[in-house]
């Protein structure tokens, strides 16, 4: 489930600098320029990883089972994953395993029952979803201040861009599924600097996965709006959801009540009122019912999850 990896790797003498100015200089899409403080920088692809050379660092970044497999449907297994590692080290003549990890991947290309158009549109109607993602080249991406998650149609995505693909998957329904961890990484997984090295130790993939299936959570994946209720009690708070969530969200009206008092418009008591109102109706289960397509979603997020825990400890 490991894809792409940002790593930054520092140069410990002047010989390896030149090792690796050798050994990139080799390759076939090498570019070299410079910035204005005059150091080189050697740019190339090793397979489908970027590498970049500047003093007094290298830098890779890119996937991991493309750079294997040469897609990233098939996942890479711990031991694939932790070969991977050692070959690129061969290949530059390093130890790689004492890199920073600047951004790291997790992904599944789940199979599903029905076309992938039909979640991401669900998704796109899902309460507490509108106003977070982003709806674009038939991407649904959810950005928070330090991670990203995405879910995209894979054989679409792998067709537009070229990528090489099994004709076996092309009238398969692929649901991609991944969360980029990218920024404060290491806040992010309590952590003071995270080195590659981690990914040898148990407690720490574990916690990758987690990450993963905690992300699916978190964005609530869970509900759509009943359409038809009896209660009238539950009409009219099902219709202040749908009202609230065409007028961006909970935190987003609240927002604009807090203009309302310190304009003068409306009185504390009544933001006070609304705000009892819109947690009552929100808390009410009864207002939520579980959408087919996104039970069949949840199921194979957590079945996915459980397949990779048990190869940890396997």
């Amino acid at each position: 489930m490991i894809d792409s990896i940002h790593l930054k790797y520092q140069i410990k003498s002047s010989e390896e600098y030149e090792s690796l100015r050798r050994i990139l200089g080799a390759q076939p899409s090498v570019s070299y320029s410079s910035y204005d403080d005059g150091l080189e920088i050697i740019n190339c692809s090793i397979r489908n990883l970027r590498v970049k050379l500047k003093h007094p660092f290298l830098f890779i970044r890119g996937s991991f089972p493309k750079f294997k497999f040469g897609d990233n449907i098939k996942e890479l297994s711990w031991i694939e994953l932790f070969s991977t590692i050692n070959e690129l080290s061969s290949i530059l003549g390093i130890n790689l395993w004492s890199s920073l990890i600047r951004r790291i991947d997790i992904g599944a290309c789940l199979f599903m029952n029905n076309p992938v158009s039909d979640y991401l549109n669900c998704l796109d109607e899902t309460p507490e979803f509108k106003g977070y993602y982003k709806y674009q080249d038939e991407t649904q991406t959810y950005v928070k201040s330090n991670y990203s998650v995405l879910f995209y149609d894979k054989v679409k995505e792998a067709i537009k861009h070229n990528d090489p693909l099994s004709s076996v998957y092309l009238e398969e329904n692929i649901l991609r599924f991944e969360v980029q961890l990218q920024r404060r990484l290491a806040a992010e997984l309590k952590h003071k600097k995270v080195y590659l090295a981690r990914l040898l130790t148990q407690s720490f993939r574990k916690k990758l996965l987690d990450r993963w299936q905690s992300s699916f959570l978190k964005i609530n994946i869970k509900r759509t709006l009943i359409k038809s209720l009896d209660s009238k009690n539950q009409n009219k708070q099902v219709n202040l959801i749908k009202f609230v969530d065409e007028s961006g969200g909970s935190s987003s009206m609240l927002a604009i009540m807090d203009q309302f008092q310190k304009s003068g418009k409306t009185s504390k008591n009544q933001r006070k009122y609304f705000r009892k109102l819109l947690k009552k109706a929100y808390s009410n289960e009864a207002n939520f019912i579980l959408s087919p397509l996104l039970a069949e979603l949840s199921d194979k997020v957590r079945r996915q999850h459980s397949k990779f825990v048990a190869t940890i400890f396997a």
